[in-house]
């Protein structure tokens, strides 16, 4: 029998809950207020029948289920009240989300809502996300074996609530054993099983039970042979679980004690940051090398001994789902039986449009998001000020680091003013050797206490720059869907309001002192300084607590703290209230660099406040890495039809600016041969010399006088041409026009026209579309009118200096989506389209679509751009104005389709421009 609580049985419940709001008593519900046994079995099989009731239903469960409605409502009387999917194609459509308001789930959500203060609408989508994955799950793996999935989140963005979300939804729906592998530091271990069972344990229809290093040395009471798994029982165990090998084994020795309770377990394996400490990095065709931590997943997740024998019993079901913000480990590891790859599913998480994550920070050129201005320069010879420090060589520090102290005084004292009353931290992240933490520490204290006499002028100083440089307005133009109201962003306060916090808060700098008499830890108005490693884990000898610890109690004003630290930092902490980082790691694998981003997140209400000083070198592997996982979450989006073993998902590479993951981490990927189906490509550095700017803008004269008279656009202000043989586009424009040697876009010509060429000839790709893009300007006008050959007049585009070099000027980003509709015809463009199409915001998600809807989904784009050489930044930009001595022409171009359909590896994208990555797929080992 089912349990009664299992939500097969939401509809019956449904019903007499709604009879109980008409006021119907418990004693006609019994019959189903039809008065009789036999009436009420009618009435039973035709709730079957007509409403799809679980067809076990008969009376005796009837009345047990309404017996458990009643007691359940006089006890809650008592107490009071209180995105996108790779999947396979075999779904275990039966669950729903759970409705009945003492369920796991309904209390969680609730739970998130009225004590976390979540909004309806993310708690919505954490619903979406948990029956999605749950509908991929197997409640019976005995015969089929195992599932195994994949979870996308973003860093610092809330993927343990959406685990527990996952938790509460299994539970619900029968699951019984949940064990979640939490990283490799026991400290953070601790806080996740506290959490989980805080935010999952309440009084309801099931009861959460936690356990904690469990082995065959469990006490009684905790072994399996002690627990409840049978179907009718409402417990549900949970565990947290390091993934150490001393830790793995005993709890695979304990789940394979009992050989009839295995029968029993339907077990949710959930792999915290499953890129960590579980990816295979030995020879992965070699069983005997496989890496220790690796095969006892393998085994844990197979069902073998922690030798990786196979054992007699077999669990009830096992589902493994991974977690983590960053996935390129998994997804080039290894594939296949017996590997930890997410075969059934990748399921991506929706961000809130609160989130403040690499996309908003950094950007992403080829959807033309413009990053938040809060990244700050650390120069070259900065870096090297803090190198010799590092190696005790001087005990100063360099002016960057200086202003991020500056403007972190600058924020707490604004924040205070606004009656902010939470800890705000600055962090300091410059090695990960603990001895340079204490030398950095040592060095600002010594500059602070030298600086003190001069600080409120320095930090008028800063303010008055910062506040200029980035404002509510420079927000909201940057992150236009953020989804909090206006009024509730708080605003930079006068530097007088400011003024007097500043001088309470630079009185000192000192750690925070521990109570003499009881040990409690106490905090000052001023500032608190931490060293976060593991060489600091005690009490220094004037009673000093020097690793960071947050207050548990409330506050009546917010505590400062500047964090100096290098791995404990990095991954798993949140450091509340982050406005000020000073970051200068060198990291060579994207995974690792991405997880150090803790300044990503939440940020309500201070939005504002928050900056990152870094070099210009880190500066562009993060823009790198937010176009690669842009890049990555729009696949999900498109393919979310296929199997993860028959979908080549691929990822873009750039080993020039820094590898995805470590090697030893992905040894079946390989660059085969490169495919530009999908591309789009886009010119945006370009020469200051103004004989090179000359020569282009006659090149493209010559080439448009070619191509005979264009036709102005219905939709757009533009010129098309239409049916053009790529070899004109190659001969009179690509090999004539000088690209500076420092861009990427089109340095590998000669491979991008062979590809072209090979996939004309096969009739892959047809005749070309040339568009010359603009603005509607007036007639006449030299200075912002380009005269083309044939007589048509378009408007020149302005675009700004993104960053620049001596020899050369980035834009950042030169077409948008609009222009690539500019060709269509609006009597071909369906009704439903023609709101959007006049919204380059909307176009941005749909304009593939739109192409496709209209008849011209598979005609590749060429579109050119002649940029005023005088283009000036809006007002309030970081940007700079042009300045150039001659126009720019600038072209892009777009290649349709969708990459391989059949592949059983992940492929590596392989970093051919400024703004877009070609493809390549990998056909390895089809078995």
């Amino acid at each position: 029998m089912e349990l009664l609580t299992s939500p097969l049985y939401d509809g019956s419940r449904g019903w007499v809950r709604k009879k109980r709001d008409k006021g119907i008593e418990w004693e006609r519900l019994y019959f189903a207020d039809k008065g009789s046994e036999e009436k009420l079995a009618e009435f039973i099989e035709a709730r079957i029948d007509e409403d799809d009731w679980p067809s076990d239903m008969n009376t005796v469960l009837w009345r047990a289920l309404v017996m458990a409605m009643k007691e359940a409502e006089e006890k809650s009387q008592k107490i009071g009240s209180g995105g996108a999917t790779l999947k396979s194609s075999d779904e275990n459509n039966k669950v729903t989300v759970p409705e009945d308001e003492r369920s796991a789930w309904q209390l969680y959500r609730r739970h998130l809502i009225n004590e976390k203060g979540f909004k309806k609408t993310d708690v919505d989508n954490i619903e979406k996300s948990c029956i999605t994955v749950l509908k991929n799950m197997s409640d019976d793996t005995s015969k089929v074996g195992a599932v195994k999935g994949l979870v996308l989140g973003n860093v610092q963005s809330g993927k343990t609530g959406n685990m527990a979300g996952l938790m509460a939804m299994a539970a619900d729906w029968g699951w019984n054993l949940v064990i979640v592998l939490s990283g490799t530091i026991e400290n953070l271990r601790k806080q996740t099983q506290k959490r989980l069972y805080s935010d999952l344990y309440h009084a309801g229809n099931l009861t959460w039970v936690s356990y904690e290093h469990l082995s065959n040395s469990s006490p009684l009471g905790q072994r399996a042979s002690d627990l409840h798994f049978e179907k009718d029982s409402n417990q549900r165990y949970m565990t947290v679980c390091l993934k150490n090998k001393t830790r793995l084994e005993n709890l695979i020795d304990w789940l394979q004690k009992d050989k009839k309770q295995m029968e029993h377990m339907k077990i949710l394996v959930i792999d915290d940051e499953a890129d960590q400490g579980g990816v295979n990095t030995a020879n992965i065709y070699s069983e005997s090398d496989r890496k220790t931590i690796n095969k006892l997943l393998i085994n844990l997740v197979s069902g073998k001994n922690k030798a990786g024998d196979e054992v007699d019993g077999k669990y009830g079901a096992m589902n493994y789902v991974m977690y983590t913000a960053t996935p390129y480990a998994n997804c080039l590891n290894e594939s296949g039986p017996g590997t930890l790859y997410p075969d059934r599913f990748i399921h991506c998480l929706k961000s809130s449009n609160e989130y403040i994550g690499p996309e908003q920070i950094f950007g992403i050129k080829d959807a033309n998001v413009e990053p938040l201005n809060i990244i700050r320069t650390v120069s070259q010879d900065e870096k090297k000020v803090i190198a010799e420090l590092h190696k005790g060589e001087r005990f100063d520090i360099p002016k960057s680091m200086q202003k991020a102290i500056f403007w972190f005084i600058c924020a707490v004292a604004a924040m205070r003013v606004r009656g902010y009353k939470k800890p705000v931290s600055m962090l300091v992240h410059t090695s990960q050797n603990q001895a340079h933490h204490s030398l950095v520490a040592d060095a600002i204290k010594v500059w602070f206490n030298k600086a003190k006499c001069n600080i409120v002028e320095s930090c008028k100083a800063v303010y008055e720059e910062e506040t200029a440089a980035f404002d509510k307005a420079s927000f909201k133009k940057s992150y236009y869907e953020y989804g909090r109201p206006d009024d509730s962003i708080w605003d930079y306060p006068k530097f007088e309001e400011i003024k007097p916090h500043i001088e309470e808060i630079s009185k000192s700098i000192e750690s925070i002192m521990m109570d003499n008499d009881d040990g409690f830890l106490t905090y000052s108005r001023q500032l608190h300084m931490c060293i976060d490693n593991c060489s600091f884990n005690g009490v220094g000898e004037y009673g000093e607590h020097m690793r960071l610890a947050y207050p548990d109690m409330d506050m009546d004003f917010a505590p400062a703290f500047i964090v100096i630290g290098g791995n404990t930092l990095s991954r798993g902490l949140t450091l509340e209230g982050l406005v000020s980082t000073f970051f200068l790691r060198t990291v060579g694998q994207g995974d690792t660099l991405m997880q150090m981003g803790r300044w990503f997140g939440y940020r309500p209400h201070y939005e504002l406040f928050p900056r990152v000083w870094m070099t210009d070198k880190t500066k562009e592997q993060f823009e790198f890495l937010a176009d690669m996982d842009s890049d990555l979450r729009h696949q999900l989006e498109v393919m979310n039809d296929r199997s993860p073993m028959e979908f080549n998902l691929a990822l873009k590479s750039s080993p020039s600016i820094i590898a995805i993951t470590a090697k030893n981490k992905m040894q079946q990927s390989a660059v085969c041969d490169i495919d530009f189906t999908g591309s789009d490509i886009q010119l945006t550095t370009y020469s200051k010399d103004k004989t090179d700017l000359e020569h282009n803008i006659k090149v493209a004269d010559d080439f448009l006088a070619k191509l005979g008279v264009g036709t102005e656009s219905e939709i757009t202000k533009a010129v098309v041409w239409n049916d053009i043989d790529f070899n004109v586009i190659a001969e009179e424009l690509l090999n004539k026009y000088k690209v500076p040697v420092t861009s990427r876009a089109f340095s590998d010509k000669e491979l991008l026209y062979n590809w072209v060429s090979e996939n004309t000839a096969k009739n892959n790709l047809g005749k070309w579309s040339v568009i010359v893009a603009g603005t509607n300007a007036a007639k006449n006008d030299e200075a912002d009118n380009w005269i083309l050959p044939d007589g048509n007049v378009v408007g020149k585009i302005s675009r700004t200096i993104r960053t620049e070099t001596d020899e050369t000027v980035n834009i950042g980003v030169l077409s948008t989506k609009k222009d690539y509709i500019a060709d269509l015809v609006k009597e071909n463009i369906p009704t439903v389209y023609a709101d959007i199409i006049k919204s380059t915001r909307q176009l941005n998600k749909c304009y593939e679509e739109i192409r496709s809807e209209s008849g011209r989904g598979d005609v590749p784009l060429l579109l050119v751009y002649r940029i005023k050489k005088d283009s000036m930044p809006v007002a309030n930009s970081s940007r700079k104005g042009l300045n150039s001595p001659a126009d720019l022409i600038g072209f892009a171009m777009v290649i349709p389709g969708v990459r391989g359909k059949r592949c059983l590896r992940i492929a590596i994208k392989h970093y051919q421009s400024d703004d877009v990555f070609d493809e390549s797929e990998i056909d390895v080992n089809e078995n």
